[in-house]
């Protein structure tokens, strides 16, 4: 806030002479690390310290209130260069942007004319140099510390766990709720998602038929991140009900739903399952999906609130295949309910998604195929990389295949005759599952 024209700055590891001063509290590299003289960084009591003043082991405050040791501070010989404050701390913090995905750093006041971090819309911010309206508050995460501010997820507003969540983040006593298998929390898909949302410091409900796995992951959940809370809800899906779902909601500000359940069902030809299990799958995989999906977005709508809604697909109802005709026939279901709903909730603020899946190393998954020679883990995924593209995908499309060997798989399947992709898919199928047509 004191260099004037013709002052030295380094940018992005090249020396730049200074063209022109624009009002900021503070000035940085892309790296995020150099700051120019006469800046200050508050420190871990609230007094100011000058950069230029700061010395390894003083301890300092960063913009999203977390404490922060300076490791190295490294004094450049020529007063016009910038003093360096090297790898302060890994942290997680909000940051605020226009719809143009363009990013203002919590604190600063450079790209805005108030700190990015209390945003709201209806501001206006500097997208180059261009005056636009905000239309869009994100919230953006850093999962791991990288330079400046890449590989963020965006999350709208307020977001929650494995079937329905916020974030406290915006002062909300935030929620959520899961829908899940009653499988270990180590690989299981349900603990991938409370996991993720959990680093995040969102509380959560999580949702299982067994109270037993339930208590695995919280006390998981809550070693890694004390202070979040985790509500568990022991409910079979396949006997869901809206006035079940509203007795989870209660009072809580709830504003995502991951519902995350599934029922696979027999792996058989459908003439030789079952009608009973085939309709727990379609009670699971359809009639619960419908239910918390109708009831969900009413529920955001007579509050004028606006929130995001994960359903759980797979590839398998892209085809339709022989021994899983049911389930992929349900799944299908999932994806074009998504697809349809993008264009009615999109406009009032309410984000859909469909998580369409390919092998996913969970439990279920491992116990179909125990032989694993028969598997290819070039195209398995992990749950956590599910996850991981869902959220990435979350508020900005309705539909994402996971995993690239997926995506490429998806991509021919326009160009291969449907009964083709049937077939092919039901003997890769069967000879999986030991399973004869």
């Amino acid at each position: 806030d004191s260099p004037a024209s013709s002052n030295w700055a380094v940018l992005g590891g090249a020396e730049e002479e200074v063209q022109s001063v624009s009002d900021a509290s503070d000035a940085s590299s892309q790296s995020a690390k150099c700051f120019l003289p006469n800046t200050a960084l508050p420190s871990a009591d609230g007094h100011l310290l000058r950069v230029e003043h700061l010395k390894p082991g003083d301890r300092v405050r960063q913009s999203d209130g977390a404490e922060a040791s300076v490791v190295d501070v490294k004094k450049h010989p020529s007063k016009k260069k910038p003093y360096e404050v090297v790898e302060l701390s890994t942290h997680q913090g909000k940051f605020a942007c226009s719809k143009s995905h363009r990013v203002a750093v919590p604190g600063a006041t450079g790209l805005c004319d108030q700190r990015a971090d209390s945003l709201k819309l209806g501001d206006w911010v500097i997208v180059g140099s261009e005056e636009r309206k905000l239309t869009k508050v994100l919230q953006w995460i850093r999962q791991e510390h990288t330079d400046l501010y890449e590989e963020m997820f965006p999350l709208k507003l307020a977001f929650g766990m494995l079937s329905f969540g916020s974030d406290a983040g915006f002062g909300a006593a935030a929620a959520g709720v899961a829908a899940s298998s009653d499988a270990p929390p180590a690989r299981e898909g349900a603990s991938a998602w409370a996991q993720s949302l959990g680093r995040m410091g969102m509380n959560l409900v999580l949702v299982a038929r067994k109270p037993g796995p339930l208590k695995e992951l919280k006390e998981l959940l809550q070693k890694h991140k004390a202070e979040i809370e985790v509500e568990l809800v022991t409910q079979d899906m396949a006997n869901f009900t809206e006035v079940t779902f509203l007795e989870m909601l209660g009072d809580k500000d709830v504003r995502v739903v991951v519902h995350n359940a599934a029922s696979p069902g027999p792996m058989a030809a459908f003439l030789d399952a079952e009608m009973s299990d085939s309709m727990t799958s379609i009670d699971v995989n359809v009639r619960s999906v419908a239910i918390a999906t109708h009831t969900f977005g009413r529920w955001l709508r007579e509050r004028g609130a606006q929130g995001g809604i994960v359903l759980m697909s797979s590839l398998a109802g892209e085809v339709g295949s022989a021994v899983v005709a049911n389930y992929a026939a349900t799944k299908a279901y999932i994806t074009t309910l998504v697809r349809g709903l993008s264009e009615e909730m999109t406009p009032r603020g309410i984000d859909v998604l469909a998580c369409v899946a390919g092998a996913t190393v969970t439990p279920n998954y491992v116990g179909y195929i125990p032989d694993a020679s028969k598997r290819n883990s070039w195209i398995e995924q992990e749950p956590l990389e599910v996850v991981a593209e869902c959220l990435a995908t979350l508020g900005r499309d309705p539909v994402v295949v996971t995993g690239p060997f997926n995506k490429l798989g998806h991509f021919f399947l326009r160009f291969c005759p449907r009964a083709m992709s049937s077939r092919v898919f039901g003997q890769q199928t069967a000879q999986l599952l030991n399973v004869e047509l």
